[in-house]
């Protein structure tokens, strides 16, 4: 485990790690409110599982560069301030993007300016989301570091079930602009959540070089060690072929094949951050685990498998259980990466490296939705799932046996900085 030696610790109030995390938890509600409905409203003027890939695509593409200038940031200026900043910008043009589509300027014909806005949320979401992670470093202790970033882990997939079940709902009852326009609230309301953070421990800020030589340190962190490397590797499989799948193509797959309304879709796909919620509980005791490597190799491994079965059987209950199981596995993959990541970490490269765990989670999905939507269009919804979840359990297999310090993984395997 890294711990940085000479930093200072200054202890944070709880009631403020309180606030930290309740404003993280509104934030990742309404990130995921907004990419699905995004996807639905899309899917909604379009009626093309294609052209909803690619809006999905503009929405996180942008992640594959603003991710990682979000983490140089992250290194350099105050986290606090950059997710201030940003939530209040993602606010003013969600507002802006509601008021588009209340004036009737968005149809079939236009949807190309759903891409415009999604490429402009894609920008801003970056910087706060790694500066959010980031500063879980600066509010708790060393000894502590690995627990709350699991909370973190457990906050956000349970914002990333709870997204579309609130999305689904308030659909119910407004307009599309008004869904956007209650989105941009989320957002306000989270920004004001951090100011309330007052009492932090000195953040250890990059010396001021060039930012290609910060980017290239922070690469060069991650390629050189190798549990690091790996972990990111099996976050790429889950992003790309689950992720990506599960949230461009799932929404109307259960809206198809079992016939439901909004609200009842977005109760269905809750299940799923239910099973995040208990397998994110799960991953605090496997993180201390002397074989906690295994168990994220396993979790990673069968997640495409559930998936693919949720579409395989096409029966209400089935594919309800299987998504559950799916959710689990995910809540133990994604809170055993992100606890070690951390703890791996000093923090003079933290917003970097975790840059790229917010790259592969958030960005990544992208790719994978457009690759099997497209699939879908030439095939069939169910096909596509079934397709992306036997490649993720295939190549989850391949790497796995490959990944020598991932298997070999326990909490005190490496030494701490300065011993």
């Amino acid at each position: 485990m890294n711990i940085d030696a000479k930093q200072h610790f200054t202890a944070t109030p709880v009631w403020q790690v309180v606030a930290f995390y309740l404003s993280s938890f509104v934030a990742f509600s309404v990130n995921s409110m907004f990419s699905y409905s995004l996807v639905i409203y899309t899917r909604h003027i379009t009626e093309s599982d294609s052209l909803t890939g690619l809006v999905f695509l503009l929405i996180f593409g942008p992640f594959a560069i603003f991710s990682l200038v979000g983490g140089i940031t992250a290194d350099r200026y105050s986290r606090k301030l950059i997710i201030i900043i940003a939530s209040a910008v993602a606010a003013a043009f969600i507002a802006i993007m509601a008021l588009t589509i209340e004036a009737g300027l968005v149809n079939e014909s236009s949807f190309w300016i759903l891409g415009f806005f999604a490429m402009g949320y894609g920008m801003i979401v970056p910087f706060m989301a790694t500066a959010r992670i980031a500063m879980v470093a600066n509010i708790l202790p060393a000894n502590r570091l690995g627990t709350g970033t699991i909370v973190m882990s457990i906050i956000s997939v349970v914002g990333f079930g709870l997204g579309p079940m609130i999305a689904g709902l308030v659909k119910e009852s407004v307009s599309w602009s008004w869904l956007f326009g209650f989105n941009g609230i989320g957002w306000v309301v989270s920004g004001l959540g951090f100011v309330l953070v007052s009492k932090m421990h000195p953040q250890e800020k990059a010396p001021q070089a060039s930012h290609l030589d910060d980017f290239k340190e922070g690469i060069s962190y991650i390629f050189n060690h190798k549990l690091l490397l790996q972990i990111c590797l099996f976050m790429v499989i889950v992003a790309i072929f689950i992720l990506g799948p599960y949230q461009t193509l799932m929404p109307e797959f259960l809206k198809q094949t079992f016939e439901l309304g909004e609200k009842q879709r977005g109760l269905f796909m809750a299940i799923f951050g239910g099973g995040l919620l208990i397998g994110g509980i799960l991953s605090t005791v496997l993180r201390t685990h002397h074989r906690r490597g295994l168990f994220l190799i396993t979790s990673t491994m069968f997640i495409g498998v559930t998936l693919a079965l949720v579409s395989a059987s096409a029966s209400y209950y089935p594919s309800l259980a299987f998504l559950f199981i799916s959710g689990c596995l995910g809540g133990v993959s994604n809170g055993l990466v992100s606890a070690i990541m951390q703890e791996e970490t000093p923090d003079r490269v933290r917003g970097r490296v975790m840059s790229m765990y917010t790259f592969i989670v958030i960005g990544m999905p992208a790719l994978g939705g457009l690759i099997f939507s497209i699939l879908a269009q030439e095939t069939s919804l169910a096909s596509s799932i079934i397709v992306a979840g036997v490649i993720a359990f295939m190549c989850s297999v391949l790497l796995a046996l490959v990944s020598k310090q991932l298997r070999a993984s326990a909490i005190d395997d490496v030494e701490p900085v300065g011993a």
